[in-house]
């Protein structure tokens, strides 16, 4: 059995970041992917999933008998901009704090686009270059496919429950935020 998206159902769309996040991943449905992704995901049919800094990897399984690999990656703002945007949730002792508890303050999506880059998966940044990527080991040709769409459900619901993932998945971990560590 693998990670089912109904055992995290219950906060998804109570919240304004999983509202946010699913109509961003919506926007990406290439051709009736989505649906199918989501049957996956809530079939169980994600094997495992790794989150590593901005990286996540999924197994999914599909029609073969060994799982598809899925990866995705978020871009992170780098130099001043970064600077700018880790003051602005480090300098308001409220942000931490209401993100440690579990709340996503909106606030935090202007931090973001004040700076040029979207907190959620957004468009694109330039003529080749998304602020996420999706890579599948499927022989489909569409980018995302119903596995990687199984796996940002996944993610998504995990998102959901633990919105700091996602300033993590931009290179903002949390312990950096409540300034834990010198990073």
């Amino acid at each position: 059995p693998g990670i089912k998206l109904q055992e995290r159902r219950g906060i998804q769309n109570k919240v304004w970041w999983s509202r946010r996040w699913n109509e961003s991943i919506a926007s990406k449905d290439i051709g009736g992917r989505l649906g199918r992704g989501r049957v996956y995901a809530l079939s169980g049919q994600i094997v495992s999933m790794r989150i590593d800094g901005s990286r996540v990897v999924c197994e999914v399984m599909g029609v073969r008998e060994e799982p598809y690999k899925v990866e995705i990656e978020f871009r992170a703002p780098q130099g001043d901009a970064r600077k700018r945007i880790l003051e602005r949730l480090s300098g308001e002792p409220i942000i931490a704090s209401r993100l440690a508890a579990g709340d996503l303050p909106i606030e935090v999506e202007g931090f973001f686009r004040s700076e040029g880059f979207d907190l959620f998966p957004g468009g694109k940044l330039a003529e080749d270059c998304y602020d996420v990527t999706t890579r599948c080991t499927c022989p489909d040709y569409a980018n995302p496919c119903k596995h990687s769409h199984a796996a940002l459900a996944v993610l998504g619901a995990e998102i959901a429950a633990r919105p700091a993932l996602l300033l993590e998945l931009r290179g903002f971990p949390l312990a950096q935020i409540m300034r834990i560590d010198d990073k």
